[in-house]
């Protein structure tokens, strides 16, 4: 089906249960428990929470049975709930949308315990952020000084289309058009530093059921698709066509289920082993991402468009900036060790090696890479007449699981290749750098 049609099926759905008169209160408390159930647990999970569909069916009923679980996959869970459980509640849902609504919103559903990241609740993000998508390719979203313009934008362009609507006018566009369009857009911009995925589903599901429809949720097996259409239009100026009707048939299963209680049938699938093999299933995808964080050249490739790269400029920017005026050189340059085949080495069986000079700027070939090294030169210190030049070196090493930044004066800070150099830890190596060139002066 095309997602024009769906969209019909959807509206014949709809018509259908109004004619036969609703759901009761028991009725509507069954399907509010079921949509609160799945949105709870495909939407978290799909950002790594690690607490059960049981698990989460316990915390909705009250039956709380949750052992061994990190605090922050509790509360955002409980969080979750009272927000959606809110929307589905027999109150008016606004369909408008503010900037101080989705800030406050963030701040109700996602969790932090340390102070810096408790700082960035509600906040739009102030640093760039990226991903990477099915292809290999890495996507940059709207840049942070961009945000709140883009934001702006999005917001003025959803609340005319939902005005257009509640006034009835002649070219007004569909409720689902409207949710989705911002779902795409929202994530396009991707406004804060964490939680924009379950951000975009809610906001979105606010928007369908402020106009009577009923809210949709990405499943397990569903995630590959729709992460690979929303790629496409994101990244690949692909249509929409695809990634709309996915989500018009998720949008579609759950009016199908009203129908479904108006008859008597039911909506809960068969849970005899469900847990066990939803837990079997979280551990093989575990031992699969533990596999896939091995060094390789496009973990690497990775590593330093998001963290060493920006890591050797700003400390060079830094080292700039507070001693030009002191030097009259002072000079950056990078170096790249990679392990090498063939040669008298190779050929008796051992293993030779190579470094050269590399651009940060430029193309840098990663096969064999053992450690990417940074060289600060600061020569002539104008205070002293043939002063000593001044060589320090910031250091990255590849591991098999790991990268290590490393100071060389005992310092180091090691991640695995998924993670990414806080902003914190950029600055103070930073600030290290600048110190120990203030020592090397002291000590001429």
């Amino acid at each position: 089906m095309t997602y024009i049609e769906v969209k019909g099926k959807i509206e014949q759905l709809k018509q259908q249960v109004e004619a036969q008169g609703g759901l009761n209160s028991e009725q509507l408390q069954k399907l509010y428990h079921k949509f609160r159930l799945e949105c709870n647990y495909f939407s978290n999970s799909s950002e790594g929470n690690s607490l059960t569909k049981e698990e989460i069916r316990g915390l909705i009923t009250g039956v709380v049975n949750v052992s061994n679980k990190p605090l922050q996959d509790l509360i955002e869970i409980k969080n979750h709930d009272e927000v959606l459980n809110e929307m589905l509640g027999d109150g008016l849902v606004e369909a408008h949308l503010s900037e101080k609504y989705i800030k406050q919103l963030h701040m109700r559903l996602m969790y932090a315990e340390d102070v810096e990241s408790k700082q960035m609740l509600g906040q739009w993000k102030v640093k760039d952020n990226t991903v990477k998508t099915y292809k290999g390719d890495v996507y940059s979203y709207v840049a942070a000084d961009e945000v709140k313009a883009e934001m702006k934008e999005l917001l003025n362009r959803t609340n005319e289309a939902i005005d257009y609507i509640l006034k009835g006018k002649k070219y007004a566009p569909h409720p689902i058009d409207v949710a989705l369009n911002f779902h795409v857009e929202f994530l396009k911009i991707s406004p804060f530093e964490k939680g924009n995925g379950i951000l975009a589903r809610m906001l979105s599901n606010q928007i369908l059921i402020a106009f009577v429809y009923t809210p949709f949720w990405v499943t397990d097996t569903e995630a590959k698709a729709y992460e690979q259409y929303l790629a496409d239009v994101m990244c690949y100026e692909g249509t929409k066509d695809d990634l709309f009707g996915l989500v018009a048939q998720q949008i579609m299963r759950s009016q199908q289920m009203i129908v479904d209680i108006q008859e008597g049938k039911s909506i809960e699938e068969s849970e005899k082993f469900y847990n066990q093999i939803e837990l079997m299933k979280r551990k093989l995808k575990e031992k699969e991402e533990e596999k896939s964080k091995v060094k390789s050249e496009e973990w690497l490739e990775s590593v330093f468009a998001h963290s060493i790269r920006p890591l050797f400029t700003q400390v060079e920017s830094k080292v700039q900036e507070s001693f030009t005026e002191l030097f009259d050189e002072i000079k950056g340059s990078y170096t790249l060790k990679s392990a090498s085949n063939g040669g008298a080495m190779g050929f008796l069986g051992g293993g030779g090696s190579s470094e050269k000079e590399v651009d940060l700027d430029g193309s840098i070939t990663w096969k064999g890479a053992e450690y990417l090294q940074a060289t600060f030169s600061l020569k002539a210190f104008k205070l002293i007449e043939e002063a000593q030049p001044i060589e320090l070196t910031l250091t990255c090493t590849f591991e098999e699981l790991t990268y290590i930044v490393d100071l060389g004066n005992g310092t180091v800070y090691t991640k695995e290749y998924d993670q990414q150099l806080e902003e914190t830890v950029v600055k103070a190596i930073g600030d290290a750098i600048c110190e120990a060139i203030v020592k090397a002066i002291h000590a001429m």
